[in-house]
């Protein structure tokens, strides 16, 4: 139970930090709740779309199929009842025509038997009996027919009736007619005399055409083809493409035989050679030997489907492009609000930062200039008072380094506010190495042995002679450098260091003074820290000066860079690194 309590911990632990895992990750790359909002819902769009017109192609398919189907149907037992209707007539007259016969030995001519049917008069092309030796013994449109004696006893449906002792109707394969000389389908009867002895047979020579005219009036969708099936698998008459076999039909599923050798019901024929898919439906003739067959080609229809459905698809692809345009627009315009925003609060919070850091600066700055004001004021009231000429001379002396500490107070700001206006020039000229360092090095090597500091300047060898800068610019910097080495060491050494390094100047300052540490070093260059560091550092001892960022600024105008490492009790080093482009040798 122990066990599997601190299982379920761990998994819960483990979601929790997959979650909190992936919302960095997000977070990194810059999307937050809203951006991926709208990305979901963009995907969950294109999505349905695409879902919703598959299922709209689908469906559509579906639909036309049925329809055809559908069609099909409705045709075939449409002209199932015509070709019921008509066949009538013709077994009527074969009945008709046979009666005749028998009682008095002729047949109709074919006018009058025209008249008799008249809208279906170019139906039957002639009515005939055959008697029982095989030749032609009368014919409705050639009275003498009978004395040529034209043998038809090789025709099948002669040979069919000879072999039957009923009295069934039998429909002849297409076949050209010997008296008339067209193709006609014989449809045709026994005659047998009142004994039960075989007389011959009374035939009908149908035209296919007209037939097939019953079959081509309908406009349907898709290549149709429409047609007669003998119970033998023959076509009797067809329109259209060739018909598929019998066997084909009988083989599908859905094909009914309600009675022996009758068909009907649906097949879906394959495409095979030159024959195309087809969609076939097949209904018997229950009185006659014959199924009417429809068929519709399907591969015309499924190739208009396509078209339709690709279509569709490129119409969803647009959709989905545009669904993912939009999201990566409005993505981006978020983006950018975001950044906007963000920099909005970053200047705000940058604007507040600087507010308080003059603040303080003023505050500091006040104390600075306020402090020699005060040894000016004092010393100059004891001057007016004293009259000791040697005492008058050291209150002298001491306001007037009162009143040069002053100058560089103010000297240094009004420098950091022509930076900061982009108002400072830079006056470059050709100078000579040594006798700048050396008038640098003078002005502190005094204040460094009275304390007991060691002092020295060294050159690297193979220095050129000259450098190309701004004189008074790089002399303030290596003077305000120094001056902060001299001042916050109290034992040990100041050096200068001169040399090349990678094509470029390079002035390093040393000193073993009592150094800095990381938060003090961190906001060395902060302008509007420095007299803060300031105080800080002649009361402890340490830290940097007010000059440290006319420093930086300067050094940056002459295309350089201030390196400073320095750690508590373990010194300074400032590196300062010039651009040597533009030197002489």
């Amino acid at each position: 139970m122990q066990d599997s309590l601190i299982d379920s911990e761990w998994a819960l632990e483990g979601a929790v930090r997959e979650r909190a895992g992936v919302r960095h990750r997000l977070r990194r790359w810059g999307v937050d709740r809203v951006q991926l909002v709208i990305v979901l819902a963009a995907v969950l769009m294109a999505v349905a779309f695409c879902a919703i017109l598959a299922y709209a192609v689908v469906g559509s398919q579906r639909s036309v199929m049925e329809r055809v189907r559908l069609q099909n149907q409705h045709l075939a037992h449409t002209f199932k009842l015509h070709t019921t209707a008509a066949f009538e007539l013709v077994d009527h007259t074969l009945r008709n025509g046979r009666r005749q016969w028998l009682e008095e030995g002729r047949l109709q001519d074919q006018w009058t038997l025209g008249e008799a049917l008249p809208n279906f008069k170019k139906m039957i092309l002639q009515v005939a009996v055959i008697d029982a030796s095989g030749r032609l013994a009368a014919s409705s449109i050639d009275a003498g027919a009978g004395a040529s004696g034209v043998y038809l006893g090789d025709r099948d449906h002669f040979k069919a009736h000879l072999r039957r002792s009923t009295d069934q109707l039998y429909v002849g394969k297409p076949l050209i007619g010997r008296l008339s000389g067209r193709p006609s389908v014989q449809f045709s009867r026994p005659i047998f005399r009142a004994s039960g002895e075989f007389a011959g047979v009374v035939v009908a020579s149908v035209d296919p055409g007209f037939v097939g005219d019953l079959f081509a009036g309908p406009q349907v969708d898709g290549g149709a083809s429409y047609g007669l099936l003998g119970d033998d698998g023959v076509p009797r008459v067809w329109v259209g493409t060739p018909v598929i076999s019998l066997d084909d039909f009988q083989r599908s599923a859905r094909v009914r035989h309600p009675e022996a050798g009758k068909l009907s019901g649906v097949y879906d024929a394959p495409a095979s050679g030159d024959r195309p898919a087809a969609h076939w439906h097949v209904e018997s003739l229950a009185r006659f030997p014959l199924s009417v067959a429809v068929s519709t080609d399907t591969s015309a229809v499924m190739a208009q489907l396509r078209i339709v459905g690709m279509v569709a698809w490129v119409l969803g692809a647009f959709f989905v492009v545009c669904s993912g345009l939009g999201a990566a627009y409005l993505v981006r315009t978020l983006r950018h609000g975001n950044q906007v925003v963000r920099q909005l609060h970053e200047s705000q919070l940058k604007a507040h930062s600087a507010n308080e850091m003059k603040s303080r600066f003023l505050a500091s700055v006040s104390h600075e200039l306020r402090t020699p004001l005060n040894g000016v004021l004092g010393f100059s009231e004891l001057v007016a008072m004293s009259s000791d000429p040697t005492q008058a001379a050291h209150y002298g002396r001491l306001i007037h380094k009162s009143a040069k500490h002053l100058h560089e107070l103010v000297n240094t700001m009004l420098d950091l506010a022509k930076i900061e206006a982009g108002r400072m020039e830079v006056m470059r000229t050709t100078c000579d190495l040594r006798d700048l360092c050396e008038a640098v090095a003078s002005m502190h090597r005094f204040a460094a042995e009275k304390k007991g500091l060691g002092f020295s300047v060294d050159y690297a060898p193979d220095l050129p002679p000259t450098i190309f800068t701004d004189r008074i610019k790089l002399m303030q910097v290596l003077n305000n450098v120094l001056h902060n080495a001299v001042k916050f060491t109290l034992v040990g050494h100041v050096a200068l260091h001169v040399g090349l390094r990678e094509d470029r100047w390079l002035f390093r300052i040393e000193d073993s003074g009592v150094g800095m540490a990381p938060e003090q070093l961190a906001g060395l260059f902060d302008r509007f820290r420095h007299s803060e560091f300031n105080l800080e550092a002649v009361t402890r001892e340490q830290g940097g000066g007010l000059g440290m960022a006319l420093c930086k600024e300067l050094v940056e105008l002459l295309a350089g860079r201030v390196v400073v490492r320095s750690a508590p009790g373990e010194g300074t080093t400032v590196e300062i690194d010039l651009p040597a482009l533009g030197r002489l040798r």
